[in-house]
């Protein structure tokens, strides 16, 4: 009953409080997943990539994530808004024509995304022994969460 209670929690506490926008996840397999941070800044896609990842892994019943593949994306879109005339009234009550000129904005989206693969603790221990690289999803949730899930804030 104590398990059940306790794995309640955790997908209360995790599940809840997800990231629904700047990320997706895709789960490709038993325990692998491919997830994507969006931002206008590098850095910020970066971080809401794995935060994404620590979130799947934990909601997998995992504690440790490797990264199988690291890709950034970036891309651009030009908005160009043609000039056009618009009626406006002045202080007298009296209707005029005014010329509002073309605008051209530029914006730029950098994507970042992770292919990971989910670890319990036993590969964990194997992959201390053999130097490999390998990520707390726990301690990764706790540093990000509070600055990208406005519900981790109140904690």
């Amino acid at each position: 009953m104590r398990f059940i209670t306790a794995f309640v929690f955790i997908l209360l506490a995790v599940g809840c409080a997800t990231l629904e926008t700047n990320s997706r996840s895709l789960r490709t397999g038993d325990r692998t997943f491919t997830v994507t941070g969006f931002s206008g800044n590098y850095s910020n896609a970066r971080e809401l990539a794995y935060l994404r990842a620590a979130q799947e892994t934990l909601i997998a019943g995992f504690n440790y994530f490797e990264i199988t593949r690291e890709l950034q994306n970036e891309e651009e879109e030009i908005t160009t808004t043609p000039g056009r005339y618009e009626y406006r009234t002045d202080e007298d009550g009296n209707e005029y024509e005014e010329f509002i000129p073309s605008t051209t904005s530029v914006s730029v989206t950098y994507s970042y995304i992770l292919e990971i693969r989910a670890l319990n603790d036993v590969e964990k221990s194997e992959y201390d022994e053999k130097g490999f690289r390998y990520n707390d999803a726990q301690t990764i949730y706790d540093q990000l969460a509070p600055k990208w899930i406005p519900e981790e804030r109140e904690r």
